[in-house]
């Protein structure tokens, strides 16, 4: 199929199809693609590690755009993003981690049985695809970022 003509939106809603980890509503975020690089193998770990913790908080960033209280990660290699929503024990919302327990609340999962909830998730679901089809080229200018200061420091 080509796909040449498709904005990088099309793309990332070709599937309306929600996943599920561990009985949750969850986004597959596990990145499998090679990125070809040539930097040397700590420069490339430590560059994707900083891609990685900025891609995270972006995620969250869009949850909460959305009216989550944030995201998780699930699974042995942290690769499903679950949004959740949480309430203090006084009613109110919270947006950043504090953990839980009968004052702070405690995270909840999308119902995504219910059509509304089911619409938040799937716009979710759309703009997490729109941040991973940006991986690589965020991959590619944190590596020349790390370059640019280290050519400055020789």
């Amino acid at each position: 199929m080509n796909t040449s003509g498709r904005t990088r939106k099309a793309k990332a809603r070709r599937t309306a199809v929600i996943q599920f980890h561990d009985g949750q509503p969850a986004i597959n975020v596990k990145y499998q693609a090679r990125i070809e690089h040539g930097a040397d193998e700590q420069t490339a770990i430590a560059t994707w590690d900083r891609m990685v913790e900025q891609w995270w908080k972006d995620a969250e960033i869009a949850a909460q755009e959305l009216g989550y209280s944030g995201v998780f990660a699930e699974g042995r290699s942290g690769g499903w993003l679950v949004p959740y929503t949480q309430f203090n024990g006084a009613g109110k919302q919270t947006f950043k981690w504090k953990g839980q327990g009968p004052e702070l609340g405690y995270p909840k999962c999308p119902d995504v049985t219910q059509p509304k909830e089911r619409a938040r998730f799937l716009k979710l679901q759309e703009r997490i695809a729109e941040l991973m089809i940006e991986v690589p080229v965020r991959f590619r200018e944190q590596l020349e970022a790390f370059r640019n200061v280290e050519r400055k420091d020789s």
